[in-house]
């Protein structure tokens, strides 16, 4: 007989929170979120309690919260609303992004464990930072020039387009953790859906506004709204 869990999801209104939630749900265990946002409209209504969470570092956690979908998102804007985009020295780092419904099934599977355990959430393709944003590219049929820039200048000019979207659109760390190959590990795929695939389906609404994470933590009242 399966056993019938009560189970914590930090952030569970959120993006990859939300899809780990509704896996669980599904599968019957009893949810509860800790949340920094108790007054965000609940999608779950009675079925999931929340209570609250205290983030006493905030800047640390947006680096460790902030989902690949919205760099997905976020790089399909750049191409979209600016008239060149650059990438970080030779753009020959890797990355294997996974769809979040491939991580939040992992994650369901994961629960009935009895032991602490790491796993890679990688997908199934591995693309250089310079393959991502030219197939994103060639996905929403936009052209635009793809420059080597170096860290320090990509850097600042992030900051100058975090002011127009309200952002912080990258962090030095972040920059170097991205250029150091972090986001690519050797390993078997957890996911299965293809990136390109799920691009392809969603091309027409992909980068049509900028995802900031900044502002959905600002704003603890309004529905999370993903691209």
């Amino acid at each position: 007989m399966r056993r019938i869990m009560r189970i914590a999801v930090t952030g569970a209104f959120g993006y990859s929170g939300r899809y780990i939630t509704e896996r669980l749900l599904q599968s019957g265990h009893e949810v509860i979120t800790l949340t920094n946002a108790l007054n965000r409209p609940n999608p779950f209504g009675a079925k999931v309690t929340a209570f609250p969470f205290h983030f006493n570092a905030p800047g640390k956690l947006r680096g460790t919260l902030q989902d690949v979908h919205a760099l997905i998102n976020n790089i399909a804007w750049s191409l979209r609303h600016l008239p060149v985009v650059g990438v970080f020295g030779d753009g020959d780092y890797r990355l294997q992004p996974i769809y979040v419904g491939d991580l939040a099934q992992a994650a369901a599977q994961k629960v009935s464990g009895n032991q602490n355990e790491v796993i890679e959430a990688i997908g199934p393709e591995t693309f250089t930072y310079t393959e991502l944003v030219a197939m994103i590219s060639r996905a929403l049929g936009v052209k635009r020039p793809i420059l080597s820039v170096s860290p320090s200048v990509g850097y600042w000019v992030c900051r100058l387009i975090g002011f127009w979207v309200n952002d912080v659109v990258i962090t030095r760390e972040e920059i170097q953790g991205l250029m150091e190959g972090r986001l690519c590990v050797d390993a078997p795929p957890l996911g299965v859906t293809q990136l390109t695939d799920w691009i392809e389906r969603h091309r027409d609404t992909l980068g049509r506004r900028y995802t900031s994470e900044m502002s959905r933590r600002v704003d603890r009242l309004s529905k999370y709204q993903s691209n």
